[in-house]
């Protein structure tokens, strides 16, 4: 599990720092490539990624102790927005919150 979670971190990383074209907030989509790490908040989701440089096991401790999880790779989900910093906040299907996940992780259908 730890390397899944300092892979996990990579992508997050990797996508933050991506200049590529964002969701379109409204629009519908899957997840793809991966599962996806989904946060409440953006504030958890950049924690984490601080966290998993130095100690990976003490980032995934911190991320299921303030409600991540993951979106499995293929999950249909909602965007309901788009941060600047290369995330997007997407509803799975019938859930009524939105989670906050590396926007190339998002593919438009």
């Amino acid at each position: 599990m730890p390397i899944r979670v300092a892979l996990t971190a990579v992508v997050l990383a990797a996508g933050i720092a991506s200049a590529s074209a964002a969701p379109k907030i409204g629009s519908a989509g899957h997840i793809k490539d991966d599962d996806a790490l989904a946060c409440p908040s953006t504030e958890i989701v950049f924690k984490f990624l601080s966290l998993g440089q130095d100690d990976p096991r003490m980032a995934l401790r911190y991320a299921v102790s303030k409600g991540c999880s993951l979106i499995d790779k293929g999950s249909e989900v909602f965007v309901d927005d788009v941060s600047a910093s290369g995330l997007a906040c997407v509803r799975p299907k019938g859930k009524s919150a939105c989670l906050w996940v590396n926007k190339l992780q998002v593919a438009s259908d």
